[in-house]
């Protein structure tokens, strides 16, 4: 597909594409590597960033390799299998890729962990210097960036190794390949592929892209996929994970634990009443099941709360748009707005005036709070969710 510039009013001027070095496929895999948000993940989930984290990792006895495993901060995992159109049997590539998921789901969660540090500290690997090199999956999310450039909070690096931990063992992959020219007999191999796919199997797409260069030597990076809407595999994701995660929270909520009857009762009705205020709710992906009520702010998806089988209640600050400062302004976005009344509504509650906080950082972070302490000012909590996020 030809691509132009601008270079003054109404006049378009074509650039020039570029071919990858030798024909290498590790040029297009590394570039991918390096520049994480070429990947669109805001397209299959929203709110996230997409992490590598391995490349050629062994699998088979050294001889099979993967090209890169990559997850995002929701848990999710993603096999890559990188190709160059005139190096690809197509009718193979979808094969492939699907070969390497099904030689991952006979590993175990341990042998997974070692396979991605042995193949990170490969000499080759630590050369590369890239953000995964010489590190453990629990390093590589410990120093993990949001896309702010801020660092992850020790609470969310654990909570993603654990939805990670619960996706590998649940079996369920994407599989992507990602090419410089995704051709006919490619399209139809994936539609295949994603037709017989169910709910205990992943999804296939394309990822495309190409490189050009302007006469001032400037480099564009062009993508494309196929399917050509990911939208349509994610709400096919979200629809099976929802039923899942809900079947898996409410059979949590029936096993004996440290709960009462009593208490069992009343968080089943509250969560109830939490699913009949929210425009929304889904399920996270922790060992513990949690359900997290989901408002639309400013059109984006907002969970300011969450509810685990265990009694926990969690204060979800890290989810919301966090202000400079807790006092309201005039020229805050709704989203800013919702945090600092979110805050403050909080803070007239005498138990959360005094763990609510900013951190060293300056930074309010995730706040846990046991069910024999919240139980007494649930009512304030809807009251509170009503207030601030319903009416915005």
């Amino acid at each position: 597909m030809p691509v132009f510039i601008e270079t003054k009013p109404n006049f378009l001027k074509p650039v020039k594409e570029l071919d990858y070095k030798e024909g290498r496929e590790e040029e297009l895999e590394n570039l991918v590597i390096n520049n994480p948000k070429i990947f669109p993940i805001e397209i299959i989930s929203e709110n996230v960033q997409w992490i590598p984290i391995s490349k050629q990792m062994r699998l088979l006895g050294g001889i099979v390799r993967t090209d890169t495993i990559g997850v995002d901060d929701e848990g999710n995992i993603y096999v890559i299998e990188n190709k160059l159109d005139d190096n690809s049997d197509e009718s193979r590539v979808s094969q492939q890729v699907r070969d390497y998921v099904h030689i991952l789901r006979t590993m175990k969660w341990e042998e997974f962990l070692r396979k991605i540090e042995q193949a990170n500290n490969s000499d080759s690997i630590k050369e590369e210097k890239f953000n995964f090199s010489g590190k453990s999956l629990k390093e590589i999310l410990n120093t993990t960036k949001d896309l702010k450039g801020d660092s992850w909070s020790l609470e969310k690096s654990v909570e993603c190794f654990e939805n990670i931990k619960n996706t590998f063992e649940d079996g369920k992959f994407f599989a992507i390949i990602c090419i410089n020219k995704i051709s006919k007999p490619l399209r139809i191999s994936i539609d295949g592929e994603n037709e017989i796919t169910d709910e205990n199997v992943m999804s296939m797409f394309a990822l495309e892209v190409n490189k050009f260069q302007t006469d001032k030597e400037e480099k564009i990076i062009v993508t494309n996929t196929y399917p050509y809407n990911l939208s349509e595999l994610r709400e096919r994701k979200t629809s099976r994970e929802k039923i899942r995660r809900g079947k898996k929270f409410d059979n949590q909520l029936a096993t004996p634990n440290a709960l009462s009857k009593s208490e069992k009762d009343f968080l089943k009705k509250y969560v109830q009443k939490l699913k009949n205020k929210s425009d929304d709710f889904k399920y996270g992906k922790g060992k513990t099941s949690r359900l997290l009520p989901i408002f639309l702010i400013n059109g984006n998806e907002k969970s300011p709360i969450a509810i685990d089988t265990q009694g926990f209640l969690s204060l979800q600050f890290e989810s919301l748009c966090e202000p400079e400062e807790e006092k309201i302004s005039e020229d805050m976005n709704v989203e800013e707005k919702c945090f600092s009344d979110f805050i403050i509504e909080l803070k007239q509650i005498e138990h959360l005036d005094k763990i609510i906080i900013r951190s060293p950082s300056g930074r309010f972070t995730n706040k846990n709070i046991d069910l024999k302490d919240w139980m007494s000012f649930e009512d304030k909590i809807i009251t509170i969710l009503e207030k601030v996020f319903t009416k915005n």
